[in-house]
């Protein structure tokens, strides 16, 4: 019940935005100012978990945008 609340359901995705861009980070350095910006307007958590781990294994930040820009990888 208590994971099922919409703000409890908001914020784990802003959590989870935020774990993608740290793995970004990380891996590559300093991120361009509009990858946080468009990584903050994803909604769905399915299409978030995917872009998640897809951090963790994507090649370059390149590969990341065009991953980002998808509409196949669980939107």
């Amino acid at each position: 019940m208590f994971l099922e609340s919409p703000l409890i359901k908001e914020l784990l995705k802003k959590r989870q935005r935020g774990y993608i861009l740290r793995v970004l980070t990380l891996r590559f350095g300093e991120l361009p100012a509009d990858l946080a910006s468009l990584v903050d307007k994803i909604k769905g958590k399915r299409r978030l978990d995917n872009l998640f781990e897809y951090s963790i294994i994507c090649p370059n930040l390149e590969a990341f945008r065009t991953r980002l820009f998808s509409r196949t990888n669980g939107s």
